[in-house]
């Protein structure tokens, strides 16, 4: 049985659909709703952002903020 969008139910064998967050769950959506309803679409990582988060990226997110100054 073919996946359909949680909103308009168009079939993922007319229509390409894309994971989203939607009404606080994950759900199929197609772009067409997706737009209509203003829901991000969730990507998958590409092996850039895959590298970089099992080099440490998050480490940028832990830093104190700073004003520009270089000063918290």
């Amino acid at each position: 049985m073919a996946e359909r969008c949680v909103r308009c139910g168009i079939s993922e064998e007319k229509v390409r659909l894309f994971d989203a967050i939607y009404d606080g769950r994950a759900e199929a959506i197609c772009e067409r709703c997706s737009i209509i309803e203003n829901v991000s679409i969730i990507k998958e990582p590409d092996q850039e952002r895959i590298r970089e988060s099992e080099r440490g990226g998050a480490e940028v997110f832990l830093k104190p903020a700073t004003n520009g100054t270089g000063v918290s």
